[in-house]
């Protein structure tokens, strides 16, 4: 019961990360992206991925720290950039090194790299290329609902990249 449970807590929490690829503004895609964290945590705590809980812990503090400097100045958002990854590698550094760590810690790098130094279209990109990452640790961590709903969240943020970049032009 426990695995259905948080299958299905998964699967929202995948809804609304698709959600958060159509907004317009970085504010409303980090609002939205964080809704989504918060059925991540409960989805990891039920199926007892707690590197899971902590890296989603740490993206909550990401997307803040993201929407707090995203109007200053490039040397601000490189020191915000700068603190945060120390911060992600303190983070995994008592943890046994293995596949799914190794996956987590590069997903949360390159969409660190998009919330802090990036827009709109840069949170997309970096985040398709976090989501290669990220689908390996849930397969990695038998959290097959996670996995299929990050390639499916690949392709959804795909499209929304290809929408906004004909906007664009």
């Amino acid at each position: 019961m426990e695995n259905i449970i948080g299958q299905l807590l998964t699967f929202l929490s995948y809804v609304v990360f698709g959600i958060s690829r159509f907004k317009k503004n970085k504010k409303d895609i980090l609002l939205y992206d964080n809704i989504s964290r918060f059925f991540a945590i409960a989805a990891f705590a039920v199926l007892k991925t707690y590197a899971g809980i902590k890296n989603t812990i740490y993206v909550l503090v990401r997307n803040y720290v993201g929407d707090k400097v995203k109007n200053n100045s490039k040397k601000v958002k490189f020191l915000s950039f700068i603190i945060m990854l120390i911060i992600l590698f303190i983070m995994y550094l008592f943890d046994k090194i293995d596949i799914s760590i190794i996956c987590i810690a590069l997903c949360g790098i390159t969409n660190l790299y998009g919330v802090i130094m990036c827009d709109e279209q840069g949170i997309r990109l970096w985040g398709m290329i976090g989501s290669i990452f990220y689908a390996i640790f849930l397969f990695a961590t038998a959290n097959l609902v996670g996995g299929i709903c990050e390639i499916i969240c690949f392709i959804v943020s795909l499209l929304s990249y290809i929408k906004y970049a004909k906007k664009a032009n």
